[in-house]
């Protein structure tokens, strides 16, 4: 426990389990709200467990943030992206909401194998990355 944490019953509230700070939630989210308008805020200590790797008998570390934490970093990633969302180009994929790999990969089958590209013939691997060599060069 950080010092100075321990005597407000509102930050305990926020570090217990997700049914009780869902509960408590109007107690404690204006002390947070206060701390990071004072920008005094720190996050409290996250809680490390162990899981089992799958088929194995390793465990692996998970690092589990408290309710109130994980509330504050949610709300900052939503203004975040209402800030920068607009500048992003239309081929960005990484990290954007309802945007993800696969959308990307698909959208870069459609750009590689449509007819002006040269590579709708489907001539394969070996055509594909002397495409993607001659299109770097022009690039320089």
């Amino acid at each position: 426990m950080r010092p100075g944490t321990e005597n407000s019953r509102e930050l305990q509230t926020a570090l217990s389990p997700v049914p009780e700070a869902k509960e408590s939630f109007g107690e404690w989210i204006d002390e947070m709200l206060q701390s990071m308008h004072r920008q005094g805020y720190r996050a409290p200590d996250i809680r490390r467990v162990y899981i089992r790797k799958p088929g194995k008998q390793e465990k692996r570390p998970l690092s589990v943030p408290c309710v109130a934490d994980r509330a504050l970093q949610r709300s900052v990633a939503q203004v975040l992206s209402a800030i920068y969302e607009q500048d992003f180009l239309p081929c960005s994929f990484g990290g954007r909401p309802g945007r993800g790999a696969h959308q990307g990969l698909a959208t870069l089958h459609e750009v590689i194998f449509r007819p002006e590209s040269g590579m709708s013939s489907g001539g394969g691997p070996e055509e594909l990355w002397i495409h993607l060599h001659n299109a770097a060069l022009f690039m320089k």
